[in-house]
């Protein structure tokens, strides 16, 4: 195989992969904080959190009380993890509440998560990553795509798009004060720990720009 044509499939295979070429996007869509909310102290914050994964809000919980407290925030994580909205989980979500003994509760939870598949068509690569020998020339990919041969099937890919809410409940009323709707796209593609710092660092700095907190 010549050069050139190794070149090019090496460019072709890096421009093709979703790996490559995707990573956890996270945006703020809109925030919003009730008249007068600027400015006046949070308190003692408890993070609670409603994720699929345990794991993931435990990341979430500890980097968020992390961050706040560097912003000389009283926050701690709670340590309280929800996966599902059932009438029991309800129940230990207002003992949760009610236990934390904070001023102000800030609620992350995720709100939808939409997964849109990509068909991917089969390749004419094959073993080893190297075009399969029916396919060096444009009658043998021919023959491949026409089904005749069997090419090498590539996995199909669904980026998933993931929409959760960041707010604030203060005072004995547990009142709206603040809220944030964000939006993580291809979640899951990258690095997990650098996705959920970004993650984090949306949430802080909607409230930074909503002054309910202020600049380290």
């Amino acid at each position: 195989m010549s050069r050139l044509l190794r070149a090019a499939l090496a460019a072709a295979l890096v421009l093709l992969s979703p790996a490559c070429a995707l990573r956890d996007k996270t945006t703020l869509d809109a925030s919003w904080a009730a008249a007068g909310r600027g400015g006046a102290s949070l308190g003692k914050v408890a993070i609670i959190t409603v994720a699929d994964s345990e794991f993931v809000q435990a990341d979430v919980q500890q980097k968020l009380a992390r961050a706040l407290r560097e912003r000389g925030v009283d926050a701690s994580a709670t340590g309280r993890y929800f996966t599902r909205y059932t009438d029991e989980e309800r129940e230990r979500f207002r003992a949760s509440v009610q236990a934390s003994g904070a001023d102000t509760i800030l609620l992350a939870r995720v709100t939808s998560r939409e997964t849109r598949v990509r068909e991917v068509p089969d390749t004419i690569m094959g073993p080893a990553n190297m075009p399969a020998n029916t396919s060096l020339d444009v009658y043998g990919a021919f023959v491949v795509y026409g089904g005749l041969g069997r090419p090498m099937p590539q996995a199909d890919f669904a980026p998933t798009t993931v929409a959760s809410e960041a707010s604030l409940y203060e005072g004995a009323e547990r009142k709206l004060s603040w809220s944030a709707k964000i939006r993580t796209r291809n979640a899951g593609t990258g690095d997990r720990a650098a996705a959920l710092d970004e993650y984090v660092g949306v949430v802080l700095g909607a409230m930074e720009k909503d002054g309910v907190i202020r600049r380290p």
